[in-house]
């Protein structure tokens, strides 16, 4: 391949451009301006006996406007029907589900043995003083009728499983 160098940009000004630049463009500017001031408007006509017309065909169409809006009423046949079928739905829904007047929960139905149950799973925690706060009033603590000598004392605790209770108390 044959590689010249190419010293030129390939853009090409006439001879002494720069320097009449200024006054040529002064130049046209002036023309141009003076070309749009003859022959320009401002760009908006208005038709011959336009305003002399305008409020006649003004209210003409206001009045056409006012004729052609039909007015819905809110009480007619339909709406009235389909609010009353809405009523009758939640009515039938009312009267459907039962209310219950009064009822109260009895802590005698439930077996004892499913309240050990439920304290012992830990879904409930009692601390001393309201397990004490339960026995205030009522006479049903067991109590040990008799002569207590060491040996009824030994006995008895040999037949309860303290070991469990000392254990949960600390």
């Amino acid at each position: 391949m044959n590689k010249k160098k190419i010293n030129t940009a390939g853009f090409e000004v006439p001879k002494d451009y720069f320097q009449n630049f200024e006054a040529q463009l002064e130049q046209k500017i002036k023309q141009e301006s003076i070309i749009d001031i003859q022959t320009s408007s401002n760009g908006f006509q208005v038709p011959d006996n336009y305003f002399d017309t305008f409020e006649k065909v003004l209210q003409e169409r206001i009045d056409e406007g006012k004729k052609k809006t039909p007015i819905i009423s809110i009480f007619s046949r339909r709406n009235i029907v389909s609010f009353s079928a809405i009523a009758a739905a939640i009515l039938i829904l009312i009267m459907i589900i039962p209310v219950k007047n009064g009822t109260s929960f009895d802590f005698e139905k439930i077996a004892i043995s499913d309240i050990q149950e439920y304290i012992e799973d830990g879904d409930v925690t009692l601390s001393d003083t309201d397990i004490a706060a339960l026995f205030e009033n009522e006479n049903s603590l067991p109590t040990i009728e008799g002569n207590l000598n060491n040996d009824t004392l030994f006995e008895y605790l040999s037949e309860e499983n303290i070991e469990n209770d000392i254990l949960d108390f600390e």
